[in-house]
Parts: C-alpha cells; structure tokens; sequence
C-alpha cells in the first residue's frame, strides 16, 4: 500500500522489532495481538502482510535505516520491520490500540523488544517488557492510555 489511495490518505507506522522469529511469525503475533487474526495473509518477494479496509500491515527485514533508527531512539537492534498502514476513516484510538496490542502479544510471547515510529518520532517502546509512551507524540488521551492494560511510564523522546 502507499501513501494514497481511492479511500485517502494513509499514514505510515513502523514497528521495529528486535526478534530472531520469521516474518510470517511476526505478522501471526501481531494479528493476534491487534485482534485481527484470521485475516488472508499476502505472500510477497520481500516479506509478507494483510491488506483489510482502514489497516494494511506489512512484515518485512529491517533495512539499514532502520537498524539505526531503533539503536538511536531506545538502544535496541531491530530485525523485523513491521508497517501498519492506517487510513484517515479509522479513529486514532483504535488504531494506536491495534499497534500496541500486536507490539505487546510479541513482548509477552518471546520477549522482544519494539519501537514505534512515525515521522522521525517515537509514539512507544517496549524495552525488557517496560512500556515507554512518548509524552511528546500526541498519544496521551484518554481513550489510549485507558486501552492500555499494564504499567507504562511515559517520557520525552528526541526526534530521530
């Protein structure tokens, strides 16, 4: 999917996920994670991924870049890229609440470690299984934090 199509514009997320699982691992964890298991899953040269209305995920390897996005925003070393494509009609909630959902269902299943980023800025990390919520990213609602079923701390992160 790309920036735009017949139904609007579509903002990119990237989950950077430090994992030794395969990317049609991953992709299983975050369906489930995000509620969305069952979904017909896409088998492409680079990787794998769902297309639905509103929310596409696609799994991938990290590339360079973003080996060193996730060493510079929480220290940890990313192998897996996951992008969550998410189109103006899908509330910010909802949205944010499936990523972290399939972020933690890869946390408290294997113990990875994830960064979300948009735009060169943080929204979350989960590092040794402690949530991190940027203060700065524009995630602090109340339906978000009410979704957020665990202990989380929250701090300023950098623009990367």
């Amino acid at each position: 999917m790309s920036g735009w199509n017949e139904e609007g514009w579509t903002m990119r997320y990237s989950l950077y996920v430090e994992t030794d699982l395969s990317l049609r691992r991953v992709l299983e964890m975050v369906l489930r994670g995000a509620g969305m298991e069952g979904a017909a899953v896409i088998e492409r040269d680079r990787g794998c991924g769902v297309e639905i209305p509103e929310f596409d995920i696609w799994v991938s390897s990290a590339s360079d870049h973003e080996q060193n996005q996730g060493r510079e925003s929480c220290g940890i070393e990313p192998t897996v890229t996951v992008d969550f494509w998410v189109g103006n009609r899908l509330d910010g909630v909802t949205s944010f609440l499936r990523m972290l959902g399939g972020a933690l269902a890869l946390v408290d299943d294997f113990g990875c470690d994830c960064v979300l980023i948009v735009n060169d800025t943080v929204s979350f990390c989960v590092v040794g299984g402690g949530v991190v919520l940027n203060s700065e990213a524009g995630i602090m609602d109340e339906g978000r934090l009410a979704g957020i079923r665990r202990a989380y701390t929250v701090k300023k992160f950098e623009v990367l």
